[in-house]
């Protein structure tokens, strides 16, 4: 499926070098007598996505575009972008990799989203698929809706930068959010109709030292509004969607913690973007 220049502008992320992290090992538990032993994973070859305009030779192969966990802020609603949605309503996921008590926490949270819409989740060895699962390509990313048609089969559409390690709530907070992409949405932040005022030298500030960002990722990623046809809500400051912002961004006072569940509003912008 082609894109239209709006939407390639919107999908494309910035360059990240990453470095694929080694599967975890099975334990060396002794199993108990009527358990299971540790299941051992069969990881895919995975080759993490480049940008789509830059020729191959000019880029590792261990390195990853960040594609949207695309943000862009000021604006009060939750949005959905309407050429990004999926035609229909049966999605093959595929893990390409990752522990499997991993797995099996990710689609329970993923599953959050298919409790309150016509999208329903098909989770299998299924090649080739919509929605393919690395844990391995450094950060937490996704490509939004139906923008995967530049990716092989042995590319993923998503990458979790979780481990078996990470806490239950960091697991659903992340789950949650990069499907939500995975279904269409974009940043409650950038939304049409958000209205945050940033302070945006301080803003430049902060994600440069904490996230290593450059000033044009930052705007892309934070400050700047997307424009398009939207499936919208009024603005939800409890949206899964919104990145957390703190009060020193900001010069009208507004500020936001880490959502770790879906919204009422969310709820009510899957339900009309995907009906039942």
């Amino acid at each position: 499926m082609k894109l239209n220049k709006l939407t390639f502008i919107i999908v494309l992320l910035a360059l990240a070098g990453c470095t694929p992290t080694p599967e975890p090992r099975p334990d060396n538990r002794t199993t108990q007598p009527g358990t299971s032993p540790p299941v051992r994973l069969r990881a895919e070859a995975v080759r993490c996505p480049v940008r789509g305009n830059a020729a191959p030779a000019d880029l590792r192969q261990d390195m990853c575009i960040e594609t949207v966990d695309l943000p862009s802020a000021q604006t009060p609603r939750g949005a959905l972008l309407n050429s990004l949605k999926w035609r229909k309503t049966n999605l093959k996921v595929r893990f390409m990799n990752g522990d499997p008590s991993l797995q099996s926490a990710v689609k329970e949270h993923a599953n959050e989203w298919s409790r309150h819409c016509g999208i329903k989740f098909d989770f299998g060895d299924h090649h080739p698929a919509d929605i393919r699962i690395s844990f391995t390509c450094g950060g937490h990313w996704s490509r939004v809706g139906i923008a995967t048609s530049d990716l092989a089969d042995n590319q993923p559409t998503m990458n979790l930068e979780l481990r078996r390690s990470s806490g239950g709530t960091d697991i659903r907070r992340v789950a949650i959010h990069e499907f939500g992409h995975a279904l269409g949405l974009i940043h409650e932040h950038q939304s049409p109709e958000a209205r945050i005022q940033w302070d945006e030298p301080k803003v430049l500030d902060f994600y440069a030292r904490t996230q290593g960002w450059d000033e044009r990722k930052t705007r892309r990623n934070v400050i700047a509004r997307q424009s398009g046809n939207f499936t919208t809500t009024d603005f939800d400051p409890e949206s899964i969607m919104l990145y957390p912002i703190p009060n020193a961004l900001t010069t009208d006072n507004f500020e936001s913690g880490w959502k770790t569940r879906l919204s009422a509003k969310d709820i009510e912008l899957i339900g009309r973007a995907y009906p039942r």
